[in-house]
């Protein structure tokens, strides 16, 4: 009688730890690429408005933006492409950052300062035709701005404003991707076309802005880019996550309304696509789940026959087997201990499940742990798996009965 209660145990481990590793496996590359993308994404939230904004409002709308429960940091930026005739230069891109901004992380600094003073300027020194900038030297950084027509003509305003080189950095192209808000998965070649500067953003910009605003020019760009705590995402699910970071956007979408413009968020096209891949897995997991279910039938009548036969075997006195079939402790104890048998293929199918599923995803087998969640549909497909083992054994001594 053994070997059968070994048979259901192998069983229901093996069905057990091929739908768990499928199921969990899902979760768990939603996890990895969650964590991942936190930390890769050139922004998880960015607004922006095309009309004019005063200081004073873009300063309010980063300070209630940064206050946000889950926000991690929130950051005034600005581009634009400036003539320098004193350089030697035609034009340069201008990145106006925060000193302490997410930007700085992908540069690599080289030589002089790290991140610019008051009226200063980093080199990212891996931009094109950057070797004709040299430290110490001061460029005339002339922006020009479309102020309308007049007289059927164009009229343009400028502003020149003096840059010191005080450093040189090289940029990753991590650092390409928190400067310019793209995505860099694909990204090859000389990733800065333009020499580029990096500034203090709240050294250059605001008269800037200021100066547009009095002259009713076109503006440049700036936007405000929002990254949230990584530590409120950790453990989540794929639905609970995307549901966190949609209510973050309105949130954020509240607070801006007040001036205009949209936000959009590289965080929640990935947390999509992700749970569409987890969904996916789920899915798969589902119609693998199907096919064991069904084998289990004849699986367990064959093994449910052997095992009376073998019992007729040993008892030469009662050899009918329909004396064995009805005999009720035969019977009791046969239903208790399949139902035994089939409970221990379920934990060691699961305990197996957990560590091969983060030995494939994160090549360790201690860096992710399955939620409850997880861990209930596996335990739930594995209760139908005892279940049809148990009814299948059951019909088979009746059927044993009967004849």
């Amino acid at each position: 009688m053994r070997s059968i209660y070994l048979a259901i145990v192998a069983i229901v481990t093996i069905f057990v730890t091929v739908f768990s590793v499928i199921n969990m496996s899902g979760e768990a590359l939603f996890t990895r690429a969650s964590t991942e993308s936190l930390v890769s994404l050139p922004s998880h939230f960015r607004w922006g408005y095309g009309g004019y904004v005063t200081v004073a409002q873009y300063y309010g709308t980063r300070n209630q933006v940064g206050n946000l429960s889950g926000i991690a940091r929130a950051e005034l930026r600005s581009q634009d492409v400036a003539s320098v005739p004193s350089a030697g230069l035609r034009i340069v891109d201008v990145f106006a950052v925060p000193n302490a901004s997410i930007a700085y992380y992908g540069l690599n600094h080289v030589s002089g300062a790290k991140t610019p003073g008051p009226g200063q300027a980093i080199v990212i020194r891996n931009s094109e035709n950057s070797s004709r900038l040299s430290m110490g030297q001061i460029i005339q950084a002339n922006f020009t701005f479309y102020a309308g027509s007049t007289m059927g003509s164009n009229k343009y305003v400028s502003i020149v404003r003096n840059l010191t080189i005080a450093g040189f950095a090289d940029s990753t192209v991590n650092g390409f991707g928190y400067l310019t808000n793209s995505e860099t998965r694909s990204a090859s070649g000389n990733l800065f076309p333009l020499p580029t500067l990096v500034v203090n953003w709240d050294d250059l910009i605001p008269p800037m802005i200021n100066f547009e605003n009095s002259n009713q020019a076109a503006t440049f760009i700036t936007e405000l880019f929002v990254y949230v705590k990584q530590s409120d995402f950790s453990g989540l699910d794929d639905g609970a996550a995307l549901a966190k970071v949609q209510l973050l956007q309105e949130q954020i979408q509240a607070i801006t309304s007040s001036i205009g413009g949209s936000t959009d968020s590289w965080l929640i096209d990935q947390f999509q696509l992700q749970q569409s891949q987890a969904n996916f897995y789920t899915s798969i997991a589902i119609d693998t789940a199907a096919v064991p279910l069904i084998s289990c039938f004849p699986i367990t009548d064959y093994l449910t026959s052997a095992s009376i036969k073998r019992a007729q075997s040993r008892n030469p006195i009662r050899s009918s087997k329909t004396e064995v079939a009805i005999d009720p402790t035969f019977k009791r104890r046969f239903y208790w201990r399949i139902f035994a048998a089939a409970s221990i293929g379920i934990v060691v199918g699961i305990a197996v499940s957990i560590p091969t599923v983060a030995v494939l995803v994160y090549s360790s087998a201690t860096r992710w742990t399955p939620t409850l969640e997880t861990l209930a549909y596996s335990a739930v497909y594995g209760i139908a798996l005892a279940a049809v083992i148990w009814f299948q054994s059951r019909d088979t001594i009746n059927k044993q009965r009967q004849g």
